[in-house]
């Protein structure tokens, strides 16, 4: 498989294993998801590439609308991709911050996510992590919210979990047991209840602390104070699925479905739909229904079932094996950005002649690896916000230090969220350079956000770094490799909601030689609106 045949438009994500990018199919013009493999040292959680290519034809079978679907594996000897459909939408980790869904909203999505379950039961293949960041869901052109899940499966080639992972594991899991619909079962119901409410039923460092916190949690009583407008139904379905025992769960996904319809408007029909789709050639995220895709009328409410516990019973023939989506009012649009606007207005010579470069035949020369990273910089410099006004370094800015490491960090209870951490070797900001990492993450907030080389402070905009609210002394640190000598550090905090901005204060930005012996240290007491500029050696 030649690099011709795909290529990277736009980086939009990078986990604990690899980068992700929108792409597209050269042949069609459809849109795909890329996720290239991070190497070795760079990755936290290691995805073995032996592995996957001895899962890669099982996990090609597994095809449904609520599936993101594996096109193809792209392997070198150096560099791996996986090529997946592609559903332009919102990760579930951010999704409670951006939209507070109604109880309609997550018993739709709960029908969903059950019907994808019900495709991996019947060929014998759990997904084994369902988690909310491996959830995509957007507003469906035909009318509601679509729910897509992602990764099914690459839980089989990785040895280690992610700590997200971990929060929504099913105690079986957490205690050495295999994947089985029972343990999906559990981990959908975690991921519900964090749509739903913007929570992880259980945290922890450790599958023991996990453990034992998931011991205290209420489920019920959470709901009753966190989401007072769900139906008691919905509750104790949720509940049921996530009752630590696994023989205590449903016996089937088909009987959880099953339960779960049968608490619903009994007049209510089913109706398939595709997953929405970008329309071939768009720069944006414009979406357009599936070929057979119609709009559909607004279901009643949803209302309990006579006995408000679902009851254990042998599996019964689910009239509703063929069910898709409720159909609910569309959410507002979002705003789109348009990536040709700033070509005439901040694209300096040097970069056009990297786009030309960019796109004539030797662009696949030096490995898909050495392809991206070049994608990446095309996408943003052509980004909106490199029109805007940023503060430069200049030579003549600060004495200048030498030092290998950039350490963001608090003390105690806190969160460290930014849009961009700027280190100017001259006038060269050298920070794109270095690995980034931070202590932990929440919603997506990869510290590699951070030197992005996008001062956007939006989340919206999928550039913000963002630790754990449970974190005790977070830190954010760029590694640049070896000992440079660096003169201005500029640190660009988030503008999207005043509480947000408020997170960045009362903070230490330290450098550190390569012996991690502080070199230069500064206490930043007030809040950086949107920026702060620190001139070493001074």
């Amino acid at each position: 498989m030649h690099s011709d045949y795909f290529q990277p438009e736009k980086l939009i994500a990078v986990g604990p294993a690899a980068k992700v990018y929108r792409g597209v199919e050269t042949a069609t013009g459809r849109k795909v998801l890329i996720k290239a493999l991070l190497a070795d040292h760079e990755a936290t959680h290691l995805l073995d590439r032996e592995r996957l290519q001895m899962l890669a034809p099982s996990l090609m079978q597994i095809r449904h609308p609520q599936i993101a679907g594996l096109i193809t594996l792209l392997p070198t000897e150096d560099e791996f991709a996986l090529v997946y459909d592609f559903m332009p939408g919102i990760s579930g980790r951010a999704l409670p911050q951006e939209k507070k869904l109604t109880a309609d909203d997550v018993r739709a999505l709960a029908v969903q996510l059950m019907n994808a379950l019900l495709v991996g039961e019947h060929l014998r293949q759990p997904h084994g992590d369902l988690k909310p960041s491996n959830l995509i869901i957007t507003d469906h052109p035909g009318g509601g919210l679509f729910l897509q899940v992602q990764d099914w499966g690459l839980t089989l080639a990785r040895a280690v979990p992610s700590p997200e992972t971990l929060w929504f594991r099913a105690p079986e899991l957490l205690q050495g047991g295999q994947s089985s619909s029972q343990s999906d079962l559990f981990t959908a119901a975690s991921s519900l209840f964090f749509l739903a409410s913007g929570a992880a039923p259980a945290q922890g460092n450790t599958p023991g602390e996990i453990l034992a916190d998931f011991i205290t949690f209420d489920l019920r009583g959470s709901l009753a104070v966190m989401r007072p407008d769900m139906d008691q139904s919905f509750g104790e379905w949720l509940a049921w699925l996530l009752t630590a025992a696994p023989n205590q769960r449903p016996t089937s996904v088909a009987h959880a479905l099953d339960a779960l319809m049968r608490s619903m408007q009994t007049s209510f029909v089913y109706q398939p739909q595709h997953a929405p789709q970008m329309a071939a050639g768009a720069a944006t995220g414009m979406l357009v229904a599936g070929s057979t895709a119609r709009a559909m009328p607004r279901p009643a409410a949803p209302r309990p079932p006579s006995s408000s516990v679902p009851k254990a019973r042998a599996p019964q023939p689910a009239t509703t094996a063929a069910a898709a989506t409720l159909p609910l009012t569309p959410a507002p649009k979002k705003k789109r950005l348009s990536p040709k606007i700033v070509f005439a207005i901040a694209l300096n010579l040097g970069v056009l002649a990297g786009l030309v470069w960019f796109f004539s035949p030797l662009a696949d020369q030096g490995g898909w690896r050495k392809w991206f990273s070049q994608m990446n910089d095309v996408v943003q410099a052509s980004d909106q916000n490199a029109a805007k006004e940023e503060p430069k370094a200049t030579a003549t800015e600060g004495k200048g230090i030498k030092g290998r490491y950039i350490r963001i960090e608090m003390k105690g209870k806190g969160i460290i969220s930014m849009a961009e951490v700027q280190v100017f070797s001259g006038t060269e900001n050298i920070a794109n350079q270095g690995t980034a990492s931070q202590s932990t993450m929440l919603t997506d907030g990869a510290a590699e956000r951070a030197i992005d080389g996008n001062t956007d402070g939006d989340s919206k905009n999928n550039s913000i770094t963002q630790t754990h609210f449970n974190d005790k002394d977070p830190h954010w640190q760029l590694d640049l490799g070896h000992e440079l000598s660096l003169n201005t550090i500029i640190i660009w905090n988030r503008t999207d909601k005043e509480e947000n901005i408020e997170r960045l204060k009362n903070f230490t930005v330290s450098v550190l030689d390569s012996q991690q012996k502080v070199v230069w240290e500064k206490q930043i007491d007030e809040v950086p609106k949107p920026s702060r500029k620190l001139m070493l050696g001074e």
